[in-house]
């Protein structure tokens, strides 16, 4: 196997071989599985650092040994001087003096003299390299240090955004606990030539490792030759080619349309489904819409009508609601996903406040719901499958309220509104992040890994472990979003660990 060492850091240029249209020529980068960036240590620095408390009290002694035998010395010019004066003098010998002897069980004072610096002057007080421990970390650490780049295409989607935004999370993380120096976040805005710029100065900086996601074709075959040419291994989220990375974390869309698909099919045999979707030109609602059409279109009981609404705001999801209900009449099946859910729950809801006859008002509710994992739609979820949502109608004007009327909740027991959510598949980002720290400090992928990492969502919320994860959102905002990352464990099982480097 072969072990890449880090080489110093130094500031370089890179080359580049240019066209007519001022970009980089496009090389070869089918070899890139094996690069990884490298600097070499110094010995005498890695010598100073692991020997530098012993160097330190070392040098200590000498300089104590030597003012010692400064003052040693010293005495016995004055010892020799006072004999010289004694011999000169003709007076008799002093009387002699009675010398107290030595009591080692006696308590002796010094004054001027605490025991911190006895300690000092034992060799005994660490806190005297504390302060130089931590700066020859701090100076090693900057020097040496792991820095990862993350270079984004272009933000485009709520997708787009909650991918960088887990990615950043882990990060921040990482960061924080000194598992990386830094990491250098750059977005093109759609601008191939900024994204070159952004990727040099990612060279500049010497990353180890540089992310790439959100990216269209042309734009990632630069990044991957110009990281190819230095030397710099290559992880993406999503790449829209097959080469070029050392591994590339995509998402199963597939596997995720098909747990909405199978689990309307199961608790609703027969009937009308909306599908409520963000955007019909988005590659991952096209991808999780047709799994579900597929699941569903096996059951010829189901018919199922497609509504997207790109904008969809919850202000304006009474009036979609509406308009939805008028063309269809009652909806028994709902999926819906990118936010919208809590928008939709709640302009049921205002319906219901609107229906005197509260039997009516329950049969409003779809019978079965698919829907996101949002902590303002798992609020109302919970309050409908327990104390109820509050619909009591608003007072007319200058009517006086009496306090001992009695609210009116909406409730929906269970059976009556059967609900199932998961987190969208936006952990591909935090994944990313996991594989390159782990490249970066030396892990190589084992023999027969691919190249490309598939993320697949495991949670799944239903009405039967609903609480345990209302518990997890009851105080986040509502736009906070559940979400999981791959375990540590998965991440390990990737990859050998990095070998023991010797001096």
């Amino acid at each position: 196997m072969t072990r890449y060492r880090k080489k110093s850091r130094r500031i370089k240029k890179a080359g580049f071989n240019r066209s007519g249209s001022g970009r980089p020529r496009i090389k070869s980068v089918s070899d890139v599985g094996t690069l990884r960036r490298t600097r070499s240590k110094s010995k005498i620095k890695a010598f100073i650092r692991r020997n530098f408390k012993i160097l330190a009290i070392a040098v200590f002694v000498v300089i104590v040994g030597g003012l010692s035998l400064i003052l040693i010395l010293g005495g016995k010019d004055k010892a020799a001087s006072n004999e010289q004066a004694l011999d000169s003098s003709a007076a008799t010998p002093p009387e002699a003096q009675d010398v107290a002897e030595f009591d080692e069980d006696a308590e002796y004072s010094y004054e001027g003299v605490d025991e911190s610096i006895l300690e000092g002057m034992a060799g005994t007080d660490d806190s005297m390299f504390s302060d130089a421990d931590a700066e020859l970390a701090d100076a090693l650490f900057a020097e040496e240090g792991i820095r990862i780049g993350v270079t984004i295409g272009n933000i485009i989607t709520k997708n787009d955004e909650l991918l960088l935004s887990k990615l950043e999370e882990v990060s921040n993380i990482a960061e924080t606990q000194k598992q990386v120096y830094e990491v250098y976040y750059y977005n093109a805005g759609g601008d191939y030539n900024q994204q070159l710029q952004d990727v040099r100065s990612l060279i500049k900086n010497e990353v180890d490792v540089i992310i790439i996601g959100s990216t269209n074709e042309e734009s990632f075959n630069m990044v991957t030759s110009m990281a190819s040419t230095e030397g710099i291994p290559v992880v993406a989220y999503d790449a829209p080619v097959s080469t070029g990375y050392v591994m590339n974390v995509v998402t199963d869309q597939t596997a995720w349309g098909e747990k909405y698909g199978n689990f309307m099919a199961q608790k609703l045999t027969a009937g009308n489904v909306v599908q409520i979707l963000d955007d019909d030109e988005n590659e991952c609602d096209t991808q999780r819409n047709n799994a579900i059409q597929n699941v569903l279109a096996k059951n010829t009981e189901i018919i199922t009508t497609v509504k997207n609404y790109p904008e969809w705001r919850k202000s304006e999801a009474n009036d979609a609601l509406a308009a939805i209900l008028a063309e269809i009449g009652q909806i028994d099946g709902l999926l819906t996903e990118e936010g919208m859910a809590q928008g939709i729950i709640e302009a049921y809801i205002d319906k219901a406040k609107k229906i005197d006859d509260l039997a009516n008002a329950q049969n409003i509710l779809p019978k079965a719901m698919c829907a996101d994992a949002t902590a303002g739609f798992i609020k109302i979820w919970y309050a409908l499958k327990n104390e109820g949502v509050d619909i009591t109608p608003e007072p007319e004007e200058d009517t006086e309220t009496d306090e001992q009327t009695p609210k009116v909740m909406y409730t929906a027991g269970f059976g009556e509104f059967v609900v199932c959510a998961q987190p969208k598949p936006v952990g591909i980002g935090a994944a990313a992040f996991e594989i390159a720290l782990k490249i970066a400090q030396g892990y190589e992928l084992k023999p027969g890994v691919s190249s490309t990492y598939e993320f697949t969502v495991s949670t799944f919320i239903t009405d039967y472990n609903l609480a345990e994860y209302y518990e997890q959102v009851k105080d986040q905002k509502d736009d906070y979003v559940i979400s999981e990352k791959i375990s540590e464990q998965d991440i390990l099982a990737l990859f050998d660990p990095p070998e023991e480097e010797t001096d």
